[in-house]
């Protein structure tokens, strides 16, 4: 399995276990509740015949209404797999078309437009989960309407993110807790902090509104159980108690607790464990990829306004931005990059001012203008037969 494959294929398995055991656990709890309830009227057989029959009748419609549900999950599961489906047969086509490009034999103009219709697809596919992860859903559907690529979007994941992104950003945390208690084993599983640090934030709240008397119980409640892992942190929170919200000289490291930032922090944690729970990287694939090929090609010369190539990405003011804070690649073989055709050359000739051409650039150049070469760059003019071969090293 590649890089570009884990992505369509993890979210689904994860989406179908998650779908599983909550359907489980669902089964477990109502079978129970349907075996007390017949165990309850066995037990009292003098009982009357219209009583009973009444819970008979409401345990009837209780099964009935576990059945629908049951249904309509496994109407959700059955999506899913016929999703997966059309994904495993995307990537067996993929993987075919891989193998041909990468095939060593000449290939006619219609094979390498076939070859380019399909890396545009890939390119299709990251562009796809960058817009989804940022939010930019209805250009996402016109994307993947275009391309057909309705079945290579995970949006219930995204749309769920986006609820209690949301309720978080509201400073509400009732839709994270709920989440949390769905995800718990799978939380626990990845050694997730976030339902600690949702208790530690409610506890503060209720320190800012002064209701210190409700945070020691809570604090009893839902923070001890924490205490194994988490009891640095506990302590340090538990300090806040001594002091009043609005006390002029609150310490430092109780005012950052205090802080709204507190809020973007719970935010920016969910993101990160909703994608861990579902096997999908931090960052998209689309900044992934776009991320390494600019770092392939980034040099010092990107950045120097006199020695830009026209051809080179990265010497594209947008790309140049990106580009700013990647590593440069260590090329252990050089090469020259002609600034007047763009292309990779080792062929090259010296100006006598010092400056380096291609000679099939400047050879087009003499041909112009009669024997003679105007540097672009300084626009002096010289001689053709002035000019020296150059090496690289």
């Amino acid at each position: 399995m590649d890089f570009t494959s884990y992505p369509l294929l993890k979210p689904s398995y994860e989406l179908l276990s998650k779908l599983f055991h909550k359907k489980y656990k669902r089964i477990e709890k109502e079978f129970k509740y349907l075996s007390d309830e017949i165990e309850k009227i066995t037990k009292n057989p003098n009982e009357n015949k219209k009583e009973i029959t009444a819970k008979l009748i409401k345990l009837h419609n209780h099964s009935k209404l576990l059945q629908k549900k049951l249904n309509q999950t496994s109407q959700i599961e059955k999506k899913i797999i016929q999703r997966t489906k059309k994904r495993i047969e995307y990537l067996e086509q993929q993987s075919l078309s891989k193998e041909k490009m990468n095939e060593k034999k000449p290939k006619s103009k219609n094979e390498e437009n076939e070859d380019i219709k399909k890396k545009r697809l890939l390119t299709s596919q990251m562009i796809l989960d960058f817009l989804i992860r940022e939010d930019i859903l209805e250009t996402a559907k016109l994307l993947s309407k275009t391309e057909g690529f309705e079945q290579l979007i995970d949006i219930e994941i995204f749309n769920d993110s986006k609820r209690i992104t949301k309720s978080l950003q509201n400073h509400s945390i009732k839709e994270s807790l709920q989440w949390c208690a769905e995800n718990r084993s799978r939380l626990r599983k990845i050694n997730s902090s976030f339902e600690f640090e949702l208790r530690r934030q409610e506890f503060i709240e209720l320190l800012r509104k002064e209701e210190k008397l409700k945070a020691i119980q809570y604090a009893k409640k839902f923070l001890a159980p924490f205490a194994e892992n988490q009891m640095e942190k506990i302590k340090r929170v538990m300090g806040m108690l001594a002091f009043s919200s609005s006390y002029p000289n609150l310490p430092k490291r109780y005012q950052v607790l205090y802080s709204d930032e507190r809020w973007n922090e719970l935010v920016l944690q969910f993101q990160v464990e909703n994608l861990r729970l579902y096997g999908l990287s931090k960052q998209s694939l689309f900044e992934i990829v776009l991320g390494a090929g600019l770092a392939a090609m980034k040099s010092l010369h990107c950045f120097k306004e006199d020695s830009k190539s026209i051809n080179c990405p990265v010497c594209h003011p947008l790309c140049n931005i990106l580009a700013k804070d990647l590593p440069i690649n260590p090329h252990t073989n050089s090469c020259f990059v002609c600034r007047i055709s763009g292309k990779i050359t080792n062929s090259v000739l010296v100006l006598p001012n010092g400056n380096v051409y291609s000679y099939d650039a400047l050879k087009k150049l003499e041909e112009q203008n009669n024997g003679f070469i105007n540097d672009p760059r300084t626009h002096e003019k010289f001689e053709f037969s002035n000019l020296k071969k150059g090496y690289i090293v």
